[in-house]
């Protein structure tokens, strides 16, 4: 996947605001530690932020990621919210 850095530069909080991505501490599935995703990135498809490597590899970089068609997301979310509804759980 090609990857582009934004420019100008847009600092994590406000990126995440614009694409409404949830800023929450990812733990690291190998060390444990918690990782704040913070380098904003976009494709064609997808907007999301990532967090920074660290020991283990950039295979352990977290990332949250949303489609960058705000339709595709108002439908993943109307399915989400179904989906909690039909199983009870928290939304």
């Amino acid at each position: 996947m090609k990857e582009s850095i934004l420019n100008p530069v847009v600092d994590a909080d406000t990126f995440a605001a614009r694409h409404k991505i949830d800023l929450k501490p990812i733990k690291c599935p190998k060390c444990g530690l918690e990782f704040t995703p913070s380098i904003p990135w976009v494709s064609k498809e997808w907007r999301g932020i990532k967090c920074e490597e660290h020991e283990c590899g950039p295979e352990y970089a977290a990332f949250v990621v949303v489609p960058a068609d705000p339709k595709v997301r108002a439908r993943r979310k109307r399915f989400y919210l179904e989906a909690m509804k039909l199983l009870g759980g928290k939304k």
